[in-house]
Formats: C-alpha cells, structure tokens, sequence
C-alpha cells in the first residue's frame, strides 16, 4: 500500500503542477464579447399586411409584421430598428396555449441581429410571451442574443417588455 500512495505521488504533483501552469496562460478577456444581461422596453406598432385564413377549425395568422425602436435596452449593441413577422393558430374550440412563432431582426449602428422566436398566448387578442434566439453580424459577429420577450397586444402600437443575455457563441 505505502509502495502505491509513493508512486503516485510524482502524478499527483505533475497534475496539480500542469493544471496551474495551464490557467496562468488564458487569454485576456474581451470586453465585447462578454456575457451581458439585457433588460429594458421595446416601443412597437402594427404595420399593414398579414393573412389570415381558416383550416380545419385554426384560425391562422400569418406574417404580421411588427416594427420599432429598441433604444430603451440596457446593452446598447441591441440599440437599433426593430422589424419582425409574427404567426399564430387559434383554435375554433377555444383549446389554449396558442402557439406563437416568427422572426425577428434589428438594424443597429455596427451591425445586424436576426433570427427566430416562439412561444404561447393564453389568448387570441392577449398577452404573448416569446423567447427569441438571434445571431450578430458585423460588429456583433460571435455574439448571440436570447430575449425573453413580453408582448402585451398585437393589434395596437404597445410596449414590449424584455429580458435576457448577451453572451458568446462558437458559430463553428
């Protein structure tokens, strides 16, 4: 047993020794690529467009387009012009959640984010909570957003509520 506990001492401190060597030489940190909490409002109205039709008793609304300003966010690199397309189905049989889903993309200073969301509405004509995943180009290249996003009517010019993160993606 003492014969063993000597041997692999030697391994012991090799490991303890190679896994300091290795943390005293990571990378400086960059600052624009960090993880950052996003919080703040969206200033958002209807534009004109959009179909509905009806399938098999879903009400489907497809394409609706929203647009906005997204000057209220805490992280500036959001700072831009805000387009999306927004669908839904309502059932006839008044059955919930409502699946809601789309894209979304803003327009900002150095560069563009895009991409999708999805959620649920309690609801026809009710409050929408989404989570959105978009994916930076241009300055905000590397860089993914995951937004959480409340949207309290469609039909009308209204605020959405919005949290989440900014944070470092491999886009490999």
């Amino acid at each position: 047993m003492r014969a063993l506990r000597i041997a692999t001492l030697p391994i012991a401190i090799f490991t303890l020794v190679g896994g300091l060597a290795s943390t005293t030489m990571a990378a400086p940190t960059d600052t624009d690529h960090d993880i950052s909490p996003v919080a703040g409002t969206l200033a958002v109205h209807q534009l004109p467009g959009g179909t509905f039709a009806v399938d098999d008793r879903v009400f489907q609304y497809r394409d609706y387009a929203m647009a906005g300003s997204t000057h209220y966010l805490s992280d500036t690199r959001l700072d831009g012009d805000l387009s999306s397309a927004w669908n839904w189905d309502v059932q006839a049989s008044g059955d919930r959640p409502i699946p809601a889903w789309g894209t979304i993309s803003i327009d900002g200073e150095d560069g563009t984010w895009s991409g999708q969301f999805s959620g649920i509405r309690q609801r026809d004509f009710e409050p929408v909570d989404v989570r959105a995943v978009l994916f930076g180009d241009g300055a905000y290249s590397g860089l993914c957003a995951t937004l959480d996003i409340s949207a309290p009517d469609l039909a009308r010019s209204d605020t959405w509520v919005l949290d989440g993160i900014v944070h470092p993606v491999d886009m490999g």
